[in-house]
């Protein structure tokens, strides 16, 4: 979270917590994706990298965390095909509520069938856009809360550390200065069991 001149860390924390509004973001920011537009390069980006970094062989293991998921189920899409046992993570609950509906099958929640079809795509399409949602279901375990400023990101949560821990953007968001994005990719990476990897 930048902070603004004249507020403290705190105020501004609580600005996020009470006015963000998740689903207006996706719907401003996520309703028109077809794969090709300029205006998508940030989509694309998460999706192309992801898909080639966890599709690379380079992470084995079945547990990824998503730290900073946000409403969004963008930087997991390509995870499901590689890890079985996906957490989710994000510090503003109406974030992890609407991470939560599409997760449930909420008729309500936003519908991810465009980015369904990229990945399929990315894929080979050697999974249907339609099996990539069930098998995305599946494999998320938990929507979590998360404060990368906390030596523990998952706070309360105890949990064994996981094979894979992704973030995209979380940091850059959430620290005001280089020294407490050092802090946070530290406390991310206490996260990480050895052997296993940062993205």
């Amino acid at each position: 979270m930048a902070q603004s001149k004249g507020t403290t860390e705190e105020s501004v924390a609580e600005y996020y917590t009470q006015a963000f509004k998740p689903r207006e973001y996706l719907d401003k920011h996520f309703s028109s994706f077809d794969g090709t537009d300029g205006k998508e390069c940030v989509q694309l980006f998460i999706m192309n990298n992801l898909h080639q970094t966890l599709g690379s062989g380079a992470f084995q293991g079945k547990r990824l965390l998503d730290i900073g998921t946000g409403p969004s189920i963008l930087s997991v899409l390509s995870a499901s095909k590689y890890f079985s046992d996906i957490t989710c993570s994000d510090y503003l609950e109406v974030c992890r509520e609407e991470l939560q509906k599409w997760v449930d099958g909420d008729p309500d929640a936003f519908d991810w069938g465009a980015y369904f079809r990229y990945v399929s795509k990315l894929e080979g399409n050697s999974s249907s856009p339609d099996d990539i949602a069930p098998r995305l279901r599946k494999s998320i375990k938990g929507v979590v809360h998360c404060d990368v400023k906390q030596s523990n990101p998952l706070c309360d949560e105890s949990v064994d550390p996981f094979d894979v821990v992704v973030s995209s953007f979380c940091l850059e968001l959430a620290c005001d200065t280089p020294d407490q994005y050092r802090a946070g990719v530290g406390n991310m990476t206490s996260l990480v069991k050895h052997g296993g990897g940062l993205v």
